[in-house]
């Protein structure tokens, strides 16, 4: 039943089912079953309605569309035929509010769609509308849809039960409800008071509730809550051993009671045959189940790790790339010792290396250095880390400074090491300024110890400033060929001329 009182005057209402209900009130109302002298045809396939008016001019303000089965997926498109052509004006997915502006028919328009279940949303329609073609499609059947089923049987529930509905959907009393049909009516088999939480009484209120032979629904409270209320579990159980006719019974009236408890308090929906599927465990694992994502083929799951591995070439300026920044190995508490004691003066010289199989920085040696020993402290076949403390004069000033030698010897080593010793590098110093407080003064990145004098470490650590730079002296140009000096005003008197 659609009323008019909430549609403006001037409607076209078209109802694309068998059965359409009686439009009264006031406006000038056109329905297919109550307007004379109009030729209308109606054809309806599974995937396609059609309806076609041919009928003479009239005031129309709105086009009212109304149809109970028309899934959500379908698209609406509004044709009109003139001048021996067909003009499509608009086509839109079902439910959304569409301007239609066609002027060489001289139509303006806002198509009005419907959702399932009678629900509809009204558009003014300014034009007359005398001759025109409404098509819906649909991706699914209009008559193969999850709400086949949902009347067939023609149970409904009694009123204790919807008492009992309303009593357990507005308050906490209730944990636990047993729904059965008896006498083609929905009743209350049992009903069970909350004493728990939910998880500590699932399965002694679940499980004696069900019976090995007979199917039966399962209302059971949560103690999370939604903007309506409680939530619950709707669990269907239909053993196998069951008679064909009522799990037939109970399959097509399932529908019925979801809309009679109300869907929106229903959480999860479980169907069972067997009680490990309807227990606490079999509930978290649906619940698994559900977050877990969709099953893929061999060619989505081949394509899916293409995606995780392929790696971005396009090189840009706002590019951002996936770099590694470092291995960060812990140190040895012999490595972190013997820094605590370089940073404290007690020794001048530390040198570190790699432990590849433990992955670890460990300490090898301690030994007093001097400016000229420093040389044979660098291996020639292995990478190490040297922690120096360079005492040195600069301008009348006596200055003890921390360097910091990464000593690599070329290819006397193997790929791993060099690869190692140069990931574990950074996150090595950023740990010893940061943690330790050995402020570096100068890094160093040497291939051997030959270098290591002490002109070369007073350079690095003091490199050379220039104070003054010359700036560039632009040549003067080739003379002659210009000419002379050409006068633009003649000589004021007294002034020699050149």
């Amino acid at each position: 039943m659609i009323s008019s009182t909430h549609l403006p005057l001037h409607t076209a209402v078209f109802f694309l089912s068998e059965q359409p209900g009686p439009v009264s009130g006031p406006g000038a109302l056109h329905d297919s079953t109550v307007t004379s002298g109009r030729q209308r045809s109606y054809n309806h396939t599974e995937n396609k309605m059609t309806l076609e008016d041919r009928g003479g001019d009239y005031p129309c303000d709105l086009l009212f569309v109304h149809h109970r089965d028309i899934p959500e997926s379908s698209a609406i498109i509004l044709d009109r035929p003139c001048t021996g052509r067909t003009h499509r004006l608009k086509r839109a997915v079902l439910g959304q509010r569409i301007h239609i502006r066609e002027t060489l028919c001289h139509v303006t328009s806002l198509v009005m769609t419907t959702h399932g279940g009678g629900s509809c949303r009204c558009s003014p329609l300014p034009a007359s509308l005398p001759w025109f073609r409404l098509t819906i499609y649909s991706s699914t059947s209009f008559t193969h849809r999850k709400t086949t089923m949902t009347h067939q049987t023609g149970i409904q529930a009694g009123n204790d039960v919807k008492d009992i509905f309303a009593s357990a959907r507005n308050g906490d009393e209730y944990r636990c409800l047993k729904i059965v049909i008896e006498d083609e009516q929905l009743t209350l088999g049992t009903a069970r008071k909350a004493s728990k939480k939910w998880d500590q009484e699932y399965d002694s209120l679940v499980l004696p509730l069900i019976d090995e032979k007979v199917p039966c629904y399962i209302l059971y409270r949560l103690d999370s809550t939604n903007n309506q209320g409680y939530e619950w579990i709707f669990l269907a159980w239909s053993p196998d051993i069951a008679v064909v006719r009522d799990k037939m019974l109970y399959a097509a009236t399932r529908a019925t009671l979801k809309k009679e408890f109300g869907g929106s308090h229903i959480k999860d929906e479980i169907f069972g045959t067997t009680k490990d599927d309807l227990n606490l465990s079999g509930y978290r694992k649906y619940l698994t189940s559900q977050a877990a994502p969709l099953p893929l083929s061999a060619a989505e799951e081949e394509l899916r790790q293409f995606k995780l591995n392929e790696v971005q070439t396009d090189i840009g300026v706002d590019t951002k790339q996936q770099t590694l920044q470092g291995v960060a190995f812990p140190l040895h508490r012999d490595a972190v010792a013997a820094l605590e004691r370089f940073r404290d003066g007690i020794i001048n010289y530390v040198q570190l290396q790699l432990d590849a199989e433990q992955e670890i920085i460990r300490l090898c040696s301690t030994e007093a250095t001097e400016l000229k020993d420093l040389p044979k402290r660098i291996p020639d076949d292995s990478p190490r880390y040297h922690f120096f403390l360079y005492k040195h004069s600069h301008e009348g000033d006596y200055l003890e400074s921390t360097v910091f030698i990464y000593s690599m010897p070329g290819y006397n080593c193997s790929i791993k090491e060099r690869m190692l010793y140069s990931s574990c590098k950074n996150p090595l110093v950023d740990m010893v300024e940061n943690n330790l407080h050995i402020e570096i003064e100068k890094k160093l990145e040497i291939d051997d110890g030959e270098g290591l004098t002490s002109d070369f470490l007073y350079e690095e650590v003091h490199p050379k400033q220039h104070a003054h730079k010359q700036a560039f002296a632009k040549p003067k140009g080739p003379a002659g060929k210009r000419g002379g000096r050409r006068i633009t005003r003649p000589p004021v008197e007294g002034e020699e001329e050149d």
